[in-house]
């Protein structure tokens, strides 16, 4: 998965914290702040993707009603899209569109990176304050993230599965 805007946002955020001082305090606060608007960017970017699947994947039955239900019910279906979310959605499609999801993401790396994304976006948008991570543990995990973005895709038997 390629999303243009996030890496351009994450090049940004090096280039800026690369010109601070480690041993300023102030260099800490910085980088947290930064990383807290780049995890509300991913998962902005990912509620969006996830519902952009299902509705492709709609699109496959030739009905123009049955795509637009499900445009309607996921465009706010995935606000705040943990793993549950996703598979429940997948459940509803059928019971193997679940399963091959499950088998492919849980107790994963991508399930831990995309739920330590998941959870940061969570504490600062409740106002438990900025992100607990720095900016390279916050692009680990993003391009670990990715493979869950990448099973959701081949579950719902749509090109381009793979992880990227």
């Amino acid at each position: 998965m390629h999303f243009p805007h996030i890496h351009d946002a994450l090049v940004v955020c090096r280039r800026h914290l690369s010109g601070l001082d480690d041993g300023l305090p102030d260099s800490v606060e910085i980088e947290s702040m930064l990383v807290s608007s780049i995890v509300v960017l991913i998962v902005s970017h990912y509620e969006n993707h996830i519902a952009e699947q299902f509705a492709e994947r709609a699109a496959r039955s030739g009905d123009a009603q049955v795509t637009n239900f499900v445009k309607h019910h996921t465009a706010r279906r995935f606000r705040n899209p943990d793993i549950g979310k996703i598979t429940t959605a997948l459940g509803e499609f059928g019971r193997e569109y679940r399963e091959r999801f499950t088998l492919r993401v849980e107790n994963t790396a991508a399930h831990a990176s995309w739920d330590n994304i998941i959870r940061a976006r969570h504490g600062i948008v409740h106002g438990r304050g900025a992100a607990n991570m720095t900016l390279r543990e916050l692009e680990t995990a993003y391009q670990g993230s990715h493979d869950v973005l990448a099973a959701l895709r081949a579950s719902l038997g749509l090109s381009g599965g793979s992880a990227a």
